[in-house]
């Protein structure tokens, strides 16, 4: 029979490679984080990608930052924390977010009517409607100017070269992208293997008793 020496030192032995083990496995995380936080540095001054589709509509492209929230929020903390404060959510809630700047131009020929209000005045009434802009208005006695417009942004995410993009385009055609910049928070994977101390009560071959010390576990239920 194994003496309770042994199996003392087969513990000790055993609980000396775990903790070697879990060591090297968060170096070698802490590793892996570093090199995910130099390539988000690198993103920042990433060049927008732009390119025309066969149906005509113009695309921007952009690698995608990924890292976890605290370091995203070093870098883009007012956009963050503005997203934070307008939804009423907290840091854990968020996954993603892209944001996109757009700039539109075009040229109209609007309608023009003439409405004789009297002898000495003449309105002119101005119109013009699209798929994507309406204006009505009138200059005369009374000048103003009133305008709608509509947008369609479609944001699709991809991987290019082993690197995760996210690309945007307008169904406006007078529209295009200036700014475009995407982060995302990897979910953390849940972690079952877990190492730390225990205390407890049983019997050790002789009598009941109390015991305390370290253990290294795996969780089947987590709470």
């Amino acid at each position: 029979m194994i003496s309770s020496l042994k199996i003392h030192r087969y513990v000790i032995v055993a609980l000396i490679a775990a903790i070697a083990i879990l060591s090297f496995r968060a170096c070698v995380s802490r590793g892996e984080k570093l090199d995910q936080y130099k390539e988000v540095v690198q993103l920042q001054h990433d060049t927008i990608v732009q390119y025309q589709d066969v149906a005509g509509n113009q695309h921007a492209q952009v690698a995608i930052q990924q890292a976890d929230m605290e370091f995203l929020k070093a870098l883009h903390a007012k956009e963050i924390d503005s997203i934070l404060y307008l939804l009423n959510i907290k840091d854990k809630q968020v996954q993603g977010v892209t944001m996109a700047s757009t700039s539109t131009a075009a040229t109209i020929k609007p309608r023009v009517d003439t409405v004789f209000v009297d002898s000495s005045h003449t309105d002119y009434n101005l119109t013009y409607t699209d798929k994507w802009l309406k204006i009505n208005g009138k200059i005369g006695s009374n000048n103003f100017l009133k305008y709608s417009y509509k947008d369609s942004l479609i944001f699709t995410t991809l991987v290019t070269k082993n690197l995760l993009r996210v690309d945007a385009y307008s169904l406006n055609p007078n529209t295009t992208i200036t700014g475009l910049t995407s982060i995302k928070i990897p979910i953390p994977k849940e972690k079952k293997w877990g190492l730390g101390p225990y205390m407890g009560y049983g019997f050790d071959g002789n009598k009941m008793q109390a015991s305390a010390g370290i253990s290294l576990h795996y969780s089947l239920i987590r709470f």
